[in-house]
């Protein structure tokens, strides 16, 4: 039965005065939703007579009072079976507005709190730079303490205050003075090239380059926060839905494949990444996915080039590559130093290849072109040639420690790829050597790879054997070179290229070396731009009579030194 409305309820007043056409008495008071209504308004008696329901009827004054939030329940039409849930859903939607207070509310609690946490975060690391360029300026300052203490100039000003008493006494006091000082010559210089390095060495360089970029980062972090989930710099076109989500999935789809191609490149195995690490970069950028919008990849290559896939390759095959990329740059530097024929330089280095070069040359119906690109190859890369080494010249490249106080502060490990590592675990100086016995007379070359947050306090020599567990490498009669540093230092003689001293890092060092010849030297591998040796002056530290090992030495957490490379050669390459 269709609802009716009662002639007998309540009337609301309204100030639409019209009367109806065929009911004069009384107003128009609804609205007939209907496009077949011979008459679009109603009146009381007109809904009774009529019978209509109430589904199609809205009130006038509704109309009139309603306010920018007002929702009609039947209007305006939709699907018959989908009206209902529609107006649920639109009712429920625009009522979230109604809790606009408390979003204000929530938004202004987030910005203080930030605000608050950021200038507390702000003054602490202020105060903590203050502190630091405080102990700085403290270590300035010692430089000075030691200069008072050594040069005694409160004793001399004491004496000379005092000058007019007991002058003969004064005098010899001044001469005492005078006669120690010139004395200790050589300890005061010691003393001031030790602490003025020191100080050189470890005081930091101030620059606010980096701050000033962590600055602009934090600011453009801020221009960032959003409190939807939306994507922003995107024009959506609200009135069409698919457009809209097309627009989304574009541009989550354009993100999601910078990500990959950044990921890719670090997952790169021959860069050697850890998973755990692989998956925090990862999530972090997907988290920070933003910043990718103006970033354009379109050059992300050289030109003509793309990355090398090793996920097919082994582990140990991409070790064997490694191998290989010492081997190429070791005989690019052989053929460079030698001044022969193409085909000299061939047979005399590369028995193997050049046989089989001669071979195809003799033998086959091959191009003279593709001949041509075989000799390149085999030149390039010489992999049918064996080195025959002389079984008494292998050398083992294991370490052991020396016998002395911070012996447990070390220790010797082999890494992923079975090779020998000797590492400190923390602050001391502790030191190594290969338990392999130098023969004097002939010449040697070995390798050392060194990982270090500072590489000053490193030093590689030759120590004699009978002394390895009681003379560390840096003193003055033993042979050594230091990293990063010209005291302690006997590898100062520049050959070739700039002093290897001042350098910060350096990735491979090579070091030659023969008692005999007295000679001791190191070079930047593969490059080969720099040579340093020892100079004549410290000859005398040769003593053929002795047996000497290849030694180490560290100072700092952390240090590590793998030996990668050790064997007995006729000549030293021509650097």
């Amino acid at each position: 039965m269709v609802d009716q409305v009662n002639r007998q309820e309540p009337y609301v007043e309204n100030s639409f005065e019209v009367k109806c056409s065929k009911h004069i008495r009384w107003n128009y008071i609804y609205i007939h939703l209907q496009e077949d209504s011979q008459d679009v308004l109603k009146c009381q008696d007109c809904i009774i007579e009529e019978q209509l329901s109430t589904e199609n009827l809205i009130q006038i004054y509704k109309i009139l009072e309603s306010k920018e939030n007002t929702i009609f329940k039947n209007w305006p039409p939709f699907e018959s079976s989908k009206k209902k849930q529609l107006y649920e859903d639109i009712c429920k939607e625009t009522n979230k507005n109604n809790g606009i207070d408390i979003l204000q509310a929530q938004l202004e609690s987030y910005f203080k709190d930030l605000q608050e946490r950021v200038i507390e975060k702000i003054q602490s690391t202020f105060k903590k730079l203050a502190s630091q360029m405080n102990e700085v300026i403290l270590s300035e300052s010692q430089i000075l303490n030691i200069y008072n203490q050594v040069s005694q100039k409160e004793e001399l000003k004491n004496v000379i205050s005092s000058f007019t008493q007991n002058k003969q006494e004064k005098i010899n006091l001044l001469q005492n003075i005078i006669t120690n000082k010139i004395k200790q010559t050589n300890v005061n210089t010691e003393i001031f090239i030790n602490a003025i390095h020191d100080l050189q060495v470890n005081k930091p360089v101030f620059s606010l380059k980096t701050a000033q970029t962590i600055k602009q980062r934090v600011l453009n972090m801020i221009d960032l926060i959003e409190v939807y989930e939306a994507y922003p710099q995107i024009q959506l076109d609200l009135t069409n839905s698919n457009s809209r989500q097309q627009s989304i999935q574009l541009f989550q789809r354009t993100v999601d494949d910078k990500v990959k191609i950044i990921i890719d490149l670090i997952a790169n195995k021959s860069n050697f990444c850890s998973n755990e690490f692989i998956s925090e970069i990862e999530q972090t950028l997907k988290e920070n996915k933003f910043i990718f919008q103006n970033l354009s990849f379109d050059n992300i290559y050289l030109q003509g080039c793309y990355p090398i896939d090793f996920s097919l390759l082994k582990d140990t095959q991409i070790q064997d590559l490694g191998l290989l990329k010492d081997v190429i740059c070791s005989s690019e530097q052989k053929y460079q130093s030698h001044q022969l024929p193409l085909n000299k330089l061939s047979q005399d280095m590369q028995p193997i290849s050049f046989q089989i070069l001669q071979f195809i040359q003799k033998n086959s119906s091959f191009s003279q072109v593709y001949q041509q690109q075989f000799e390149n190859l085999l030149l390039k890369y010489p992999i049918f040639d064996e080195i025959v080494e002389d079984p008494m010249q292998v050398i083992p490249l294991k370490f052991e420690l020396s016998e002395r106080e911070n012996k447990q502060h070390a220790n010797i490990i082999q890494n992923d790829f079975k090779s020998w590592v000797f590492q400190l675990n923390q602050n001391a100086y502790c030191q190594a050597y290969i338990p392999f016995t130098i023969d004097n007379n002939l010449k040697y070359i070995a390798r050392i790879r060194c990982q270090s947050q500072r590489q000053d306090h490193i030093w590689v020599g030759l120590v004699p054997a009978q002394d390895r567990n009681t003379l560390l490498i840096y003193e003055q009669n033993v042979i050594s070179f230091r990293y990063n540093s010209k005291t302690y230092n006997k590898v100062k003689e520049v050959v070739k290229g700039k002093s290897l001293h001042t350098f910060s890092h350096i990735e491979e060092l090579e070091i030659h070396f023969c008692v005999k010849d007295k000679y001791f030297a190191c070079t930047d591998f593969s490059n080969y731009q720099n040579l340093n040796k020892t100079s004549q002056e410290y000859s005398q530290l040769f003593d053929t009579n002795k047996e000497y090992n290849l030694a180490f030495l560290m100072y700092h957490q952390n240090s590590r030194i793998q030996l990668t490379f050790f064997q007995a050669v006729d000549q030293f390459p021509v650097i």
